[in-house]
């Protein structure tokens, strides 16, 4: 990880500052807490034949307020995406709730760079998840939101009834307690 020194560096003084050996290793920055200027953090992958080329990279938590990735291929093809709570929804490349990127990955060697600003404490875990499974995380994500909020809908429409029909305000209390 590298912080900037510079008002508004990008991916060229970013790779420069990896070439001089300015990147700390480890991921001990992307949990520092602390109010600080944007951070880069830097990964290679080399990828073997036969593994799916489509990736997904996920950052959390959603609070971050823009990352941008920047993935250079073995050709030299730099390939740049945009996410975070300040880049409107529809500009992501995934709609999530958290960051998320995708990633073709051919085999050979991939360099990716992440520059993650916020005006919060940083603190960031990155995951790499193959495609398919990715959308499985989703869906079973989803599945639970809509359990948990389908249960509470129960409870307040269950409530509203029993008030309607006996008039205790012990239920009319709690309907407007969980409604609310």
């Amino acid at each position: 990880s590298w912080s900037e020194a510079s008002a508004a560096p990008g991916l060229m003084e970013a790779d420069q500052a990896l070439r001089a050996g300015a990147f700390e290793p480890g991921v001990r920055a992307l949990r520092s807490g602390e109010n600080r200027p944007p951070l880069w953090v830097y990964f290679s992958l080399l990828v073997p034949e036969g593994l799916p080329e489509s990736w997904v990279l996920e950052v959390e938590p959603p609070l971050l307020d823009r990352i941008d990735l920047y993935h250079r291929t073995d050709e030299g093809v730099i390939f740049k995406q945009v996410a975070g709570d300040a880049v409107p929804f529809e500009e992501r490349a995934r709609h999530f709730r958290n960051p998320a990127f995708n990633l073709t990955l051919a085999p050979g060697m991939h360099e990716v760079f992440l520059r993650v600003a916020t005006e919060g404490q940083l603190a960031a875990e990155v995951t790499l998840w193959r495609a398919e499974r990715f959308e499985a995380y989703v869906q079973r994500d989803a599945l639970a939101y809509g359990a948990y909020f389908g249960i509470v809908l129960l409870a307040i429409f269950a409530n509203l009834a029993k008030w309607l029909g006996h008039r205790e305000p012990v239920y009319g209390a709690f309907f407007l307690a969980v409604a609310l």
